[in-house]
């Protein structure tokens, strides 16, 4: 594999889904993860809004120059400050679900000592069933 394609595809998780930093980068556009997605859902945005748009798509005709600046850098700030947030949203959605899949693991598991007491008292209730036959 090239150097190339190594840094293009690091930028990439292995589905090749759009990571949140893409948007940041001329807001490239294709598949965004599961838990972006939930991210975005879950935060009410809209995917346009996490788009790179540039100023001259600020310029209509008679808007000035120095408008059509602010709306850029007014658009752009709100831009990654929704990305910053879909961030933080998308790890904290990620550590809940670790935090779950722990729990549920603690759960399967068995502790010895509980096994060892749920052993002693099924002897206990074989020899009473015996003892009442």
């Amino acid at each position: 594999m090239s150097s190339d394609s190594k840094s293009i595809s690091s930028k990439k998780s292995p589905q090749n889904f759009i990571q949140l930093d893409d948007f940041d980068i001329l807001g490239k556009s294709g598949r965004l993860s599961p838990h972006t997605m939930q991210a975005i859902r879950q935060e009410g945005i809209l995917i346009d809004e996490l788009k790179y748009k540039a100023k001259e798509s600020f310029q209509d005709q008679g808007v000035p120059d120095d408008h059509a600046q602010l709306m850029y850098d007014h658009y752009e700030k709100n831009r990654k400050a929704l990305i910053v947030k879909l961030k933080q949203v998308r790890e904290d959605i990620i550590e809940e679900e670790a935090n779950q899949n722990n729990d549920q693991e603690i759960d399967a598991g068995v502790d010895p000592r509980i096994e060892q007491e749920r052993k002693r008292l099924l002897k206990v209730k074989e020899k009473r069933e015996a003892e009442i036959q």
